[in-house]
């Protein structure tokens, strides 16, 4: 499994078209919202893996960093570049000062 940290994930917005995808729950992202990032729950992901083909990367996340892991497996199945992030979604949030 591929782990980037952030400044990584920071460093693709300025050159990449990227997408960073909430794979949490509905309930967990009305807790938690970051703004500028997809949801798409992991339960949803193969339904709607179409969203995600026009992006370079794909970088997960949500609460934990298992559901991550598991999205990104189910993308790259599909042929899309994708990291599952292991960061906790509040260092996400703060450390991308509104970027994503």
């Amino acid at each position: 499994m591929e782990t980037l940290a952030i400044t990584q994930l920071l460093k693709d917005t300025k050159t990449k078209n990227i997408a960073v995808v909430d794979v949490r729950t509905h309930q967990e992202r009305e807790q938690i919202f970051i703004p500028n990032t997809l949801h798409i729950p992991v339960d949803e992901l193969e339904s709607r893996i179409q969203e995600l083909k026009s992006y370079d990367k794909v970088y997960f996340f949500c609460k934990a960093g298992r559901r991550a892991e598991l999205a990104s497996e189910i993308a790259k199945n599909y042929g899309i570049n994708s990291v599952a992030l292991f960061d906790s979604i509040f260092e996400i949030h703060s450390a991308s000062q509104g970027i994503i």
